[in-house]
């Protein structure tokens, strides 16, 4: 049992330390697109609407491939009780040269 977990450890630590994005940048800039906030069962509101946006600028290492960004995402969070779920939008547009 100890092996298998060890083998998990090393596959996950090989997994998360790729070097694709020092190859090729992200095109979000390395934001977490697929994040929906929602408020918790302490908070006073059980609704929430959210609205974010960013602009990203990123190349690579060489300057050959530059990417240019801007994004959007709104979201609205529901709390009944112990449970929350949300749902939302996600809208982007940009260039790469």
């Amino acid at each position: 049992m100890k092996a298998l977990f060890y083998l998990y450890v090393l596959l996950a630590t090989l997994w998360l330390s790729s070097c694709a994005i020092y190859l090729a940048p992200t095109m979000s800039g390395g934001n977490n697109i697929g994040y929906l906030p929602r408020p918790t069962s302490a908070d006073s509101a059980k609704v929430t609407t959210y609205v974010s946006g960013e602009i990203s600028y990123a190349e690579d290492n060489s300057a050959d491939l530059i990417y240019t960004l801007g994004a959007l995402n709104v979201s609205r969070g529901h709390n009944i009780g112990q449970f929350n779920f949300g749902y939302g939008l996600f809208g982007f547009a940009g260039i790469a040269d």
